[in-house]
């Protein structure tokens, strides 16, 4: 996996560069980290597969809603955040992030995952969801908690190691000027 980051990354991205930086500080969380998940998440998922996501989900969720069957924890919006995730960020404790079906959807559920798809609140689901695995990690783990934060938020190794591979280089060209 091959990503060059630039200054053009930067420029195309600035609306969810601002929020990103308002989330590192928001949710006590480098930077780079969440601008280095945001770079991996979008750079493999273009639009038109996250609209095609997107209408499978709000058709899963009014079948559920209708004739009562499960929903599958489809991850949507820029940062490829899953239901079950977006259901616990509102409050809604009794999911598990890593299920494969959700169920007991009502219309209030879905008016907060149709808001979840937009870039803004989609970035503040997946910031906080970061700062809960990060912040854990890096007390018993300091040295990995890049990797180990990746690993957890993809659940790959290698979705890990690329991350630190990202933030280093993010490290490295010093995002501050942009």
């Amino acid at each position: 996996m091959l990503i060059t980051i630039n200054s053009h990354c930067f420029k195309k991205n600035i609306r969810a560069v601002d929020v990103l930086r308002k989330n590192a500080e928001k949710y006590k969380v480098p930077f780079n980290l969440l601008f280095g998940i945001y770079i991996m998440e979008t750079t493999f998922r273009r639009g038109f597969f996250r609209l095609a996501e997107n209408s499978a989900t709000i058709l899963g969720i009014l079948k559920n809603i209708c004739f009562g069957s499960p929903v599958k924890n489809y991850t949507i919006g820029r940062c490829q955040v899953g239901l079950t995730s977006i259901l616990i960020f509102y409050g809604y404790d009794n999911y598990n992030p890593h299920s494969l079906y959700v169920q007991g959807f009502n219309f209030y559920m879905l008016m907060l995952v149709f808001k979840s798809m937009f870039y803004k609140t989609n970035i503040e689901v997946f910031s906080k969801k970061v700062a809960l695995y990060y912040n854990h990690i890096v007390n018993l783990s300091p040295d990995n908690a890049i990797i180990l934060t990746g690993e957890f938020y993809n659940g790959k190794f290698s979705y890990g190691l690329a991350l630190e591979r990202i933030v280093n280089d993010l490290n490295f060209i010093n995002i501050s000027n942009y």
